[in-house]
């Protein structure tokens, strides 16, 4: 695995040609100090306990001495009794490790006078009950600090944290800071009411560098600042600081990130300040955006209420396509920063800087996305600590953003009953304690019987558990950043084995339930009662047992059935996802050999395959025709007959009115749908016609695909689907496709399927995909009593095309489509 560097600056004391031969943190990071080793090569450190101090404790890990990486084999909330103060370089701390999360609380995190930590997926959340309670104005989340003079704190990268509920600041970075980063981290919110000596004070991040000599040198970038008062961030004196691709929402007032010019005593500032976007939010309702508001606020420390003094004016701000506030759309007008209050006023261009500031810490330049309202969505869906997976209150902040709500804005928090539930099952088991799992060791080819974790076995520089904490932590492998229009993938091989199996009732697991027992990254799951009885112990499992591959994991599901025409017994697993327009998924699916259809005197068979569909929150998703839950959906399924003997796929497309939804559902039209039996919603059948299948009526183009053993030939076969809504209601452009192994099989639209001309539903519908679903299938004729299986793998969520030869993992992007086929003859 070859690495690319691009050195843009070279620290004082290391040779061009050492700065060269550095590594990144890890693939794809990106900032100042990325460069940072951590703890490359040194100690693993277990965390396997909560406690305060002592043998297994965080601190105890974290303030030895000696390069060290900490993992941990525990879940839920540190409360700290005291300040955690770093001051030991080399040490990197992987949150992703943790079953469950793990979030420090109760005191201020501090790395003091320290240098190359990198620090992953851990969640930092102060609250007012440990230092809150004895010294409100001084309580931050995290603190990053170095001293005076020779006294830097240097090379500290946090990617994917979350940070929230300081009473000061949430986070601040002090004194002589050199190469940091924050990236595709949540900061904030901070409690606006919590003792704090100023009053009203939940604040983001600051940066100040007061004794900074040279300037501080930072990095924030792909962060979300939710539900702050201000500070999203705000840079102090001494700092040179670089803004990329943020996103922050809801401040108050004027006061969104802000740019400080420092009495003359101070050392100047300056900002690149590059696709940036602001989010007017409820707290912010007397300055929306557009009045009063941008997406940068200019303080003169000067100037009477911040205003500009124009005498003082210097090159400080470099400013480039940010947008939400008082730039609509790139076209719009550049340079547009609010100076002061009372009233308000656009900045001077004296301030504007032509080009960018560069940097002379060791970074790696991050990657320039040009701002949209899409991309600000696509970074508010993936900051913060996603793995294991995101807990309740960073869904919670999400939310608050796509809605235009604030319910996750706080004035104060109580703890442990205002803390997320951060819960997971036991550790993977690791036999010598190398903080590599056995089952990992064993598919990567190492030896799970002796600690290798500093060992290379690849030669590419990055040690072997350092290769575990990148695949754990959803990091890019070889050369290439994240591959484009990914959203989800997972080809089980890095989770925990799990298993569900069938009893006499229906099991209902997801996060609105506060069931946590699900693999990581997924929503929940739902299995219907066994029909078998005495039960048999099978139902869905994750395990070793039916995978694509030599190594490695996949997901079985059972069938059950009775022998009757009724449905059968089933499962499905669901995730969620910020809400797209247009959706591909794509997985690998193997049946049983010999899995069979039955043909008997009951026609019109089906098996469900997946639904994607639009969730909203507030039913049970996995109950089809329940009041509350899908609105619409797709049911993807193998549908078969007696008539012909024959299988092919059907796409049944379904409205179903939910009670809590106010809008107008899309009218029925007639010419492609059905009304159900209820009156409650509307079905459109895609499948092939002329096949002597029922509710026949798809109008693309494409190959048939018959089979009377459809997928039962024992090997893996590829599914691909897409559904794109139409683009604005009355629009004639919906799109439904199938692909199999590759092959375009259905290629229907355009069609008004989706949005009718009367519809309000919103431009971005589906946000829901769930794997698996019963069947009417009694395959084993009337009496019969009995189990089936299907396997799947490599499950892959996307905007894009996937196509059977991507690779989950790779450095590769997934290829486009291919065209319908022509011509076709088939044998």
């Amino acid at each position: 695995m070859k690495k690319l560097l691009v050195v843009v600056g070279i620290l004082v004391g290391a040779s061009a040609s050492q700065a060269a031969a550095l590594l990144p943190a890890f693939p794809g990071v990106q900032g100042q100090g990325a460069t940072t080793v951590g703890g490359r090569g040194g100690r693993v450190y277990k965390v396997t306990n909560l406690n305060d101090s002592g043998p297994g404790s965080l601190r105890a890990a974290v303030t030895a001495s000696g390069p060290r990486i900490v993992v941990f084999d525990v879940s839920g909330n540190i409360n700290l009794a005291s300040r955690l103060v770093i001051t030991q370089p080399y040490l990197t701390i992987a949150g992703q490790t943790s079953p469950g999360g793990v979030c420090v609380t109760g005191w201020e995190t501090e790395f003091q006078r320290t240098h190359d930590v990198l620090v992953t997926h851990m969640r930092f959340r102060a609250g007012s009950h440990g230092q809150g309670a004895v010294d409100p104005s001084k309580t931050h989340a995290v603190m990053v600090a170095g001293g005076a003079g020779s006294n830097p704190v240097y090379n500290i990268v946090f990617d994917h944290c979350s940070f929230s509920w300081g009473i000061d600041e949430t986070v601040d970075v002090a004194y002589n800071a050199l190469g940091v980063t924050f990236s595709w981290c949540i900061i904030g919110p901070g409690l606006y009411s919590a003792g704090h000596e100023e009053g009203s004070h939940g604040t983001g991040m600051v940066f100040w560098g007061k004794y900074a000599k040279p300037n501080q040198e930072a990095s924030v970038h792909h962060c979300f600042f939710p539900n702050n008062d201000f500070r999203d961030p705000e840079i102090g004196t001494g700092v040179n600081l670089e803004v990329k691709n943020d996103v922050a929402y809801n401040w108050h007032s004027a006061l969104s990130p802000q740019f400080n010019h420092a009495p003359d005593d101070q050392p100047h500032s300056h900002l690149n300040y590059i696709h940036n976007y602001a989010k007017s939010g409820p707290n912010g309702a007397n300055n929306p955006c557009g009045v009063g508001s941008a997406e940068l606020f200019f303080c003169d420390a000067y100037g009477a209420n911040c205003h500009e003094v124009a005498a003082n004016a210097y090159p400080a701000i470099y400013y480039k396509g940010n947008l939400g506030c008082a730039r609509k759309s790139q076209s719009d007008p550049e340079w547009r920063i609010i100076a002061g209050w009372s009233p308000t006023s656009w900045l001077s261009s004296g301030w504007r800087a032509a080009t960018p500031f560069a940097f002379t810490s060791e970074g790696i330049p991050v990657t320039e996305t040009v701002m949209s309202d899409a991309y600000a969505d696509y970074v508010v869906a993936h900051a913060g600590a996603t793995r294991p997976g995101r807990d309740s209150e960073d869904k919670g902040l999400a939310d608050d953003y796509f809605n235009g709500t604030q319910l996750h804005r706080r004035a104060n928090v109580s703890y442990p009953a205002d803390f997320p539930i951060l819960s997971g099952g036991a550790a993977l088991s690791d036999a010598e304690s190398d903080g590599m799992p056995d089952v990992w060791e064993r598919a990567h080819g190492l030896n799970a019987a002796l600690d290798d974790s500093a060992g290379d076995v690849d030669g590419d520089g990055y040690t072997n558990i350092e290769e575990y904490l990148h695949e754990l932590g959803g990091y890019a492998g070889g050369d290439a950043p994240v591959r484009a229009g990914i959203i989800f993938e997972d080809n089980f091989d890095a989770q925990k084995d799990w298993s569900v199996p069938y009893t006499e009732s229906n099991q209902l697991c997801n996060k609105e339930t506060g069931c946590a027992n699900v693999p990581s990254g997924y929503y929940g799951y739902y299995i219907s009662k066994s029909v078998i009885a005495p039960v048999t112990g099978h139902g869905l499992h994750l395990n070793g047992v039916n995978r694509r591959g030599p190594s490695g994991k996949g997901l079985t599901f059972w069938d059950q059935t009775d022998g009757s025409a009724n449905w059968t017994s089933g499962m499905q697993i669901g995730l969620d996802f910020p809400a797209q327009n247009g959706i591909y998924v794509r997985y690998w699916i193997k049946m049983q050999p010999n899995y069979v259809y039955y043909k008997g005197a009951l026609a019109n068979m089906l098996r469900k395959m997946n639904h994607i569909s639009h969730y909203r929150y507030n039913g049970y998703p996995f109950t089809f025709f329940s009041s509350g839950g899908f609105f619409p959906t797709t049911v993807n399924q193998v549908r078969f007959g007696n008539a012909n003997g024959l299988a092919n796929i059907q796409n049944l497309y379904f409205i179903r009115p939910d009670p809590s939804y106010n809008g107008i559902q899309p009218a029925f039209t007639p010419a492609l749908g059905t009304k159900d039996a209820s009156n409650t919603g509307l079905y459109n059948y895609f499948d092939k016609p002329g096949d002597s299948l029922p509710m026949g009526n798809w109008n693309g183009t494409g190959t048939e695909y018959n089979s009377p053993g459809m997928f039962a030939d024992g090997d893996w076969h590829c599914l691909e689907y897409h559904v794109k809504n139409n683009s604005a209601p009355g629009v004639a452009d919906g799109v439904y496709k199938f692909w199999l192994d590759g092959v375009l099989q259905i290629d229907s639209g355009p069609h008004m399927l989706y949005r009718e001309a009367s519809s309000t539903l919103p431009d971005n519908i589906w946000n829901f995909v769930h794997i698996g679903g019963n069947a009417l299938n009694p395959y084993l004729g009337p009496g019969g009593r009995g189990e089936q299986w299907y396997a799947v793998d490599d499950l892959v969520v996307s905007t894009s095309y996937i196509g059977p030869d991507y690779v989950i993992g790779s450095s590769t992007a997934p290829s486009a489509p291919p065209a319908a086929p022509k011509g076709l003859r088939m044998k």
